[in-house]
């Protein structure tokens, strides 16, 4: 609960539309939504690294 109060309170303060570009692209997204979507981007890339590192790990020849 107390979480949720906070994503609230958060999306409230970052509700300011943002100018985001990317490549040839341009849009306008609220600022909360950027941070979370950076957020994401970050959680799937650490997962992702993780993953290929505990892959790779497994798969060292002795020494």
């Amino acid at each position: 609960m107390i979480l949720f109060l906070i994503v609230v309170i958060f999306g409230a303060q970052n509700a300011g539309l943002v100018d985001v570009q990317f490549l040839r692209w341009q849009f306008e997204i609220p600022r909360s939504v950027l941070i979370g979507l950076v957020l994401l981007v970050g959680i799937v890339i650490g997962w992702s690294a993780r993953t290929l590192g505990d892959t790779f790990k497994c798969q060292r020849r002795p020494s």
